[in-house]
């Protein structure tokens, strides 16, 4: 079926749709019929848009109320967005007919926008039901209570559900098996092994859930000799750039009997590795070692010496499912690399390689970054992007990260975050940036810093920008203009040199532009369930 909007249906197996004579008026909670295979269609726009889908599965079939008979199908779109998690829209239909779809919002709360207008634009009419309820596909959001925490959901992903290398965690009645890891993983293939609870929803995708421990009210008694800064907090997840979790928790594999007690809180012990060389403390710092290498990082001789690890630089606690978490002082995690982006202008269109350095972990990228770690894109005179993958063209090649931390750099201006858009406005043709790149600039990054009452703004050179973030074009562009932001509250660097500018280099040719910032842990407001662990408040 050819759609309207330079969209397409494919239907990939076709649908037994038994659709009755509904008006929609349907109320209550209704009885389902689960269907046993699921018929699986996809909406999904033209190679030369930007890649939006949705994706549905047929998961049964009412049969009592008015809608008896109809089918009910659970459709799921990622949006391309600019955050670590997709932006998922989730929705659950009823179908009156092949053509005219119900949302069951009663069954399925829709967050944010959503992404039906797909569905409309393949021909599909789309009406609101507020009250039919179908128990077997209510979310269910907080599986799992208990003293020291609780899990919660997180977000459903379309990814197909796999348990290969998880453990059952414990059975819900309505969820059936929950799932993780208890064990450290280097490189998580699959969502659980990132420390996140997965369940297998209905169509064979991925219901996604958090762990998110309870603050601990009373004092921390550190014990040996470890004391960590007064004002120190802990975190037992690694945050992106919008403050939320990259990964469900940070899980370590030990053996109790490499441990040393650096404290108790909440009837709990609080534990480090003992050996400086232990592997935890290599996973917990190897990013400050490879700055240290590098070149953008100095003082950090100290890391995993005895003085080092008696200011509690992390520790492990067990949680109620018997995992070694890990909690590492904020001040200690490394910056985010935040919103890169990269504009390729090249009246030629040729094919050209992109690869950033594979240490990296990117939180997100669009288009996304194939396993082999490197796109394949085309660019064009406007800077725009093509995947020769997909055919997707984007306004720019987009990347988030984290890996090397690095020095705030000696020169630069403290600014009130009333007067920042200005300032940001005023530099930007000093730093190689023209047109919508000053636009897009200034508009991502005034936003985030404007409520600050003061900040201090400074920027990379290109020599710590390459250390920081190698990246390696082919065939070898012309001109290759790299701008990342750096800044701190006026406290943190009170005492900055006048900025030397650089001279602009002259644009010819083959020319690729990247701008970004680094987004410090002083910066970054954690999600308010991300489990933090603040000693003030203990």
């Amino acid at each position: 079926m050819r759609a309207t909007g330079g969209l397409t249906v494919l239907v990939l197996v076709s649908l037994a749709l038994a659709c009755g004579g509904g008006d929609g008026g349907a109320e209550g909670i209704v009885e389902f019929e689960p269907s046993e295979e699921a018929g699986h269609f996809k909406v999904m726009t033209d190679e030369d848009e930007l890649g939006e889908t949705w994706e549905c599965d047929k998961v049964g079939t009412i049969r009592s109320g008015a809608r008896s008979g109809q089918a009910v199908v659970s459709c799921s779109s990622e949006l391309p967005a600019k955050t670590a998690l997709p932006e998922m829209s989730v929705e659950v239909y009823a179908l009156e007919s092949e053509t005219s779809w119900a949302s069951l919002r009663a069954t399925m709360p829709v967050e944010g926008d959503s992404a039906g207008y797909l569905l409309e634009a393949a021909g599909i009419t789309l009406t609101v039901d507020e009250q039919v309820v179908v128990p077997p596909l209510q979310r269910v959001e907080q599986p799992w209570t208990v003293e020291d925490g609780e899990i919660s959901f997180w977000y459903h992903s379309p990814e197909p559900f796999s348990s290969d290398g998880l453990e059952v965690m414990f059975e819900h009645e309505q969820l059936g098996k929950v799932w993780s890891t208890k064990s450290y993983v280097d490189t998580p293939q699959t969502l659980g092994q990132g420390g996140a609870f997965v369940a297998e929803a209905r169509g064979g995708t991925t219901l996604v859930y958090k762990w998110s421990p309870r603050v601990v009210h009373d004092r921390i008694a550190w014990t040996g000799g470890h004391h960590p800064p007064a004002d120190a907090k802990f975190e037992h997840q690694d945050l992106d750039c919008a403050g939320t979790p990259i990964r469900g928790v940070n899980i370590e594999s030990v053996d109790p009997a490499e441990l040393v007690k650096v404290g108790r809180s909440g009837g709990a012990d609080l534990f480090r590795a003992l050996e400086a060389k232990h592997p935890v403390n290599g996973r917990a710092f190897v990013a400050y070692e490879a700055a240290a290498k590098a070149g953008t990082l100095a003082g950090t001789a100290g890391f995993g010496s005895p003085a080092f690890l008696k200011n509690v630089p992390y520790f492990l606690k067990k949680d109620t499912f018997g995992r070694w978490v890990r909690y590492v002082r904020s001040d200690l995690q490394p910056p985010a690399m935040c919103e890169p982006v990269v504009y390729i202008y090249d009246d030629q269109q040729r094919a050209i390689t992109l690869q950033i350095d594979p240490a990296i972990e990117l939180f997100k990228s669009v288009p996304k970054r194939p396993a082999s770690g490197v796109w394949r894109v085309s660019g064009d005179a406007d800077g725009q992007v093509r995947d020769l993958v997909t055919g997707a063209v984007h306004p720019y090649l987009f990347w988030e990260g984290q890996w090397h931390p690095a020095d705030f750099p000696a020169s630069g201006t403290q600014v009130a975050g009333s007067q920042l858009r200005q300032h940001l406005t005023e530099v930007s043709p000093r730093l190689g940036l023209q047109g919508r790149e000053i636009d897009e600039f200034v508009g991502s990054w005034a936003p985030r810093l404007e409520h600050e009452a003061c900040v201090s703004v400074a920027f990379h050179d290109r020599t710590t920008i390459d250390a920081m973030a190698p990246m390696r074009i082919e065939p070898e562009p012309s001109v290759v203009i790299r701008v990342m932001l750096d800044v701190v509250p006026c406290r943190d660097a009170p005492d900055l040199l006048p900025v030397v500018w650089a001279p602009v280099p002259q644009r010819s040719g083959f020319t690729v532009v990247e701008w970004g910032g680094l987004l410090r842990p002083s910066m970054r407001k954690p999600d308010s369930r991300s489990g933090e662990l603040r000693l003030a408040d203990l």
